[in-house]
């Protein structure tokens, strides 16, 4: 079962939050929610925070990944089999922020047991900012969140990933995110470019496909003495 996207929200909150919630609907099967978040906790005075957890209708995700410079950065989240409809997520920091920001993406025909093919992240500053990450598994999905430190750029993905979303203005951050479905287990960079010259992160993870199980080659039904 190959994996398909499924759909992104987000959500944003500039004004010193201590937490941010928006809806998301998952729709489909064999269902993994990734949450990618974009932290700024330096412009107001506010110490360095990160996140402490984050929920879809009331069930815990896991953290995969966390990627900072400074006081600033991108962290990915998972959920497995998460329910079906309209549902909150939220995210909650160690403690109040200058601007959060969230995004959840959903995937179909996803492993349901390990779904997490692999994962890396880097920080720089400059104006483009890449990472190589490796799949394991064959036919995988490559998911991406990265955060400048500028409201003000623009932000421009490469030519191999859909740009996700691409939101400014979390305090003085801007962020952004994309995918890539891959084919073969090899090594693939995602990468993105912005016209201002600012400290940046990114976020990278992969997605292992859903594989049925030995013995359910029959997908329909028994009856009659036989399958059909």
């Amino acid at each position: 079962m190959a994996i398909a996207f499924d759909t992104v929200s987000t959500g944003m909150n500039a004004t010193d939050p201590t937490s941010l919630t928006w809806s998301h609907t998952c729709t489909g099967s064999n269902l993994v929610l990734i949450v990618g978040t974009s932290v700024e906790s330096d412009s107001s005075g506010h110490t360095a925070q990160t996140i402490s957890g984050i929920t879809y209708n009331g069930v815990a995700l896991s953290h995969v990944r966390s990627d900072y410079i400074t006081d600033n950065g991108t962290e990915l989240w998972y959920l497995i089999a998460p329910a079906t409809g309209a549902h909150n997520i939220v995210v909650t920091p160690t403690a109040v922020v200058d601007g959060l920001f969230g995004a959840g993406l959903s995937f179909t025909g996803v492993d349901q047991t390990n779904p997490i093919d692999n994962n890396d992240g880097t920080t720089t500053t400059g104006t483009s900012i890449s990472q190589a990450l490796t799949t394991v598994a064959t036919d995988s999905m490559i998911v991406n969140i990265m955060h400048h430190y500028n409201s003000a750029a623009v932000l421009t993905p490469d030519a191999n990933q859909i740009q996700r979303f691409n939101t400014p203005t979390t305090g003085d951050n801007d962020q952004a995110g994309g995918t890539r479905l891959v084919t073969t287990a090899t090594s693939y960079t995602t990468s993105w470019t912005t016209d201002i010259s600012d400290g940046m992160t990114l976020s990278v993870l992969s997605l292992k496909p859903y594989v049925a199980p030995s013995g359910s080659a029959y997908p329909g039904y028994y009856g009659g003495g036989g399958w059909y």
